[in-house]
């Protein structure tokens, strides 16, 4: 099955301009782990930024013309990718569904992240260090919690 993150980045690239904007507005490009999918996201947004619906062809194309990708295996990489996107789209109103899915997502790994710190650090780093550790997750992990957390303004239902 596919990672909510793919499937967001699908579903806004068959959204129309003002559910693309919608869309885009409710995720940061560092909720996303795959750096391909944050390519086209950026791509996406300076499309929707010019008053473009960021389409497949669109995308490519900026991607393309601004020198996102160069080089004969990167566009090659970029069209595949973002064709393979197109076609595994959900219901391109499903996007809120999706942005919801991926903000869990990407806090559940945070959280796990931050596990996996923790468990490194227990048996060999100083108390100091551990209490180091502690504030910083805790402050990165709430502050991640309040953003994706927040209710989003502007949802539409979908049909």
């Amino acid at each position: 099955m596919d990672s909510p993150e793919t499937l967001f980045v699908a579903a806004v690239l068959t959204s129309d301009l003002g559910d693309a904007q919608q869309a885009l507005a409710l995720v940061d490009d560092a909720d996303l782990t795959d750096h391909r999918l944050r390519q086209i996201v950026q791509v996406a947004r300076t499309l929707v930024a010019d008053g473009v619906a960021p389409h497949p062809v669109a995308v490519f194309g900026r991607a393309r013309s601004t020198g996102v990708v160069t080089g004969a295996a990167e566009v090659h990489d970029l069209q595949e990718r973002v064709a393979d996107l197109y076609l595994r789209s959900p219901i391109p109103a499903a996007w809120g569904f999706w942005a919801h899915e991926l903000r869990e997502y990407v806090l559940r790994c945070r959280f796990h992240e931050a596990a996996d710190r923790f468990h490194q650090a227990a048996d060999g780093e100083s108390l100091e260090s551990l209490r180091e550790l502690v504030d910083r997750e805790h402050i990165s992990l709430r502050l991640l919690l309040d953003r994706l957390t927040q209710a989003p303004t502007s949802l539409r239902a979908v049909p």
